[in-house]
């Protein structure tokens, strides 16, 4: 159990790190995925990459609580025996998103989605993050209405 744990945690460091250089060169994330620098709109695109950062710590914060516990959470913020990850509430947000406290799950396969929406402003879009919890890597997208990543989630939730 000791060897598994030690090699999910290295995973998961070694996943922290891919996705932090993935970020530090921009927007990379999100032109892979279709999103762009969101039409030219420098604002946008900088909250966007300031929640991809918040997303990518929370997925992390996922993927530690499940090798601790083998169970996939259901929560950020609950304790890791009720199905949570321990993440304060404070962690949930920052200046221009707010994730929700719910890890979605896939029905078929170790695979997880964060989603964060807009505060204020729903011009910034709404977010998600979709990972295995055995791979470290996020898949981020960006929807530009609340109908379509709750869609994208329906989609994501009732995959077989």
């Amino acid at each position: 159990m000791r060897v598994v744990l030690c090699v999910m945690i290295l995973a998961l460091l070694a996943g922290c790190g891919a996705n932090s250089t993935a970020n530090s060169g921009g927007t990379a994330n999100q032109a892979v995925n279709g999103a762009g620098d969101a039409g030219g709109d420098k604002e946008v695109s900088d909250a966007r990459k300031k929640a991809e950062d918040v997303l990518g710590s929370l997925m992390s914060w996922a993927r530690v609580a499940y090798a601790k516990t083998g169970v996939e959470p259901k929560t950020l913020t609950g304790d890791m025996d009720g199905g949570g990850c321990k993440v304060s509430p404070d962690g949930l947000k920052d200046d221009h998103y707010q994730v929700r406290d719910v890890v979605y799950k896939k029905p078929d396969m170790e695979r997880g989605a964060l989603v964060c929406e807009p505060l204020k402003d729903e011009k910034l879009g709404f977010g998600a993050v979709y990972f295995n919890y055995a791979g470290g890597k996020g898949d981020y997208e960006w929807y530009d209405t609340k109908e379509k990543l709750e869609d994208a989630l329906k989609a994501f939730r009732t995959a077989k």
